[in-house]
C-alpha cells in the first residue's frame, strides 16, 4: 500500500516499524514465553533513523536499557 502511494502513519511498535531495523524491539523474555523469533528484524525502511517510543516511561526501562538501547547502535 505505501508503494501505491498510501501514508503510513504508526506510532509505538509502528513507528519502529517505520526505521530501518527492528532489532531494538528484541525482548529475549518474549522469545522464550512464545516460542518463537522473527526470521528478519529488516523495517520498512521509511525513515533511516530508529524510533524508541515511550522512551521514559518506567515500563520500558529495562527494555531500552537492558536490550534496545545496545541492538540499536551498529556500524550501519
Amino acid at each position: 500500500m505505501i508503494n501505491d502511494g498510501k501514508i503510513y502513519i504508526g506510532t509505538s511498535s509502528g513507528s519502529i516499524v517505520a526505521g530501518p531495523d527492528l532489532t531494538c524491539a528484541y525482548l529475549p523474555q518474549v522469545e522464550i514465553e512464545n516460542g518463537e523469533t522473527l526470521e528478519d528484524y529488516t523495517g520498512l525502511g521509511l525513515v533511516d533513523f530508529t524510533v524508541f517510543p515511550h522512551w521514559g516511561n518506567e515500563d520500558y526501562k529495562q527494555n531500552y536499557l537492558g536490550f534496545g538501547l545496545d541492538l540499536a547502535y551498529s556500524k550501519r
